[in-house]
């Protein structure tokens, strides 16, 4: 850790995962030097990376108060780096970022500001900009900042809530809920989001403060294992997912698709099925299970053709 700041404004510590992208690391971490708040400590998680990473990283020693860790073997699981960022981190506020958005120079100033303003702890959100094929603002920018709705028959996946680099929150938050689910090889920021807003209130700042990029090519498209991550949260939050029955459907619905997209037409009937069942007047599930069913006994009715010649 090369440079050393004394102020006594709370340290922030900044997490970053990452695995063989040193072709856009230097966007991110240049980001966190052009912060109105500079009491920063950055913690770059590198999961056993092939390429420049660790090059990359520590080109940036003189300008950031830098913790640069490398695993020893690929851990895969994202939850993992995270957990150990979490655990090397002695700020008293803690911001995730991933490893190739950027934040806005006045993110953490903005987002400390609020968390300090408030009467009680909160997980606190922010809008941004995503960068790709489709750029647009997260949410609709023109929203008032506050408070997201939460009570009895409110699952917090039923809002759009925005990706980790928007997140910030007191070490209090962690202390208190633990760490990313391990088990899971993706989903896991959703799970913490939603672990995090059972406990606490969130605050959603509703100004512009991270750039996504989305046109920097995919980690992994969909799979069985982001699947069985997706089947694993349902289950895991079932019993409170089931007091928001529009949130039940869409997930249903969500993994319906999913499985159909994979070519897999049992079980997206199946879950067809349960999201028909769950809200029967909704007549997209409905018309879903016909249309694969009708699939189902054209590619059959041809397969027995083609064996009787």
């Amino acid at each position: 850790m090369a440079v050393q700041i004394k102020t006594n404004d709370p340290l922030v510590s900044v997490i970053i995962p990452t695995y063989n992208r040193s072709r856009v690391l230097p966007r991110t971490l240049s980001s966190l030097k052009r912060q109105t708040y500079k009491n920063l400590e950055v913690i770059v998680i590198d999961d056993a990376s092939t390429d420049d990473t660790e090059k990359v990283v520590k080109s940036f020693e003189r300008d950031l108060n830098l913790v640069y860790f490398k695993n020893k073997i690929n851990l895969k699981i994202p939850a993992r780096s995270r957990n150990i960022g979490l655990k090397k981190a002695s700020g008293e506020y803690f911001a995730l970022l991933d490893d190739d958005d950027e934040f806005l120079e006045k993110k953490i100033e903005i987002q400390l500001r609020t968390a300090q303003s408030l009467d009680e702890k909160a997980f606190i959100l922010c809008n941004g900009f995503t960068i790709g094929k489709k750029s647009r603002y997260f949410v609709d920018i023109e929203k008032p900042s506050g408070f997201i709705p939460r009570g009895k028959g409110i699952f917090p996946a039923r809002y759009k809530l925005p990706f980790p680099s928007s997140w910030f929150f007191h070490r209090e938050l962690v202390d208190k809920i633990g760490y990313f689910d391990e088990d899971m090889f993706t989903y896991d920021d959703v799970d913490y989001s939603i672990r995090l807003m059972a406990e606490y209130p969130a605050y959603m700042v509703n100004q512009c403060l991270v750039n996504w990029h989305t046109s920097y090519p995919a980690l992994s498209g969909l799979s069985m294992e982001h699947i069985e991550a997706r089947k694993y949260f349902l289950k895991k939050h079932l019993d409170w997912i089931r007091e928001d029955r529009f949130c039940l459907y869409k997930f249903y619905w969500s993994l319906g698709k999913d499985f159909k997209q994979l070519g897999r037409t049992t079980e997206a009937i199946q879950y067809f099925k349960k999201a028909f069942f769950v809200k029967p007047y909704k007549l997209e599930a409905a018309g879903k299970i016909v249309g694969l069913l009708c699939k189902d006994i054209v590619a059959k009715t041809k397969m027995q053709g083609v064996h009787k010649l």
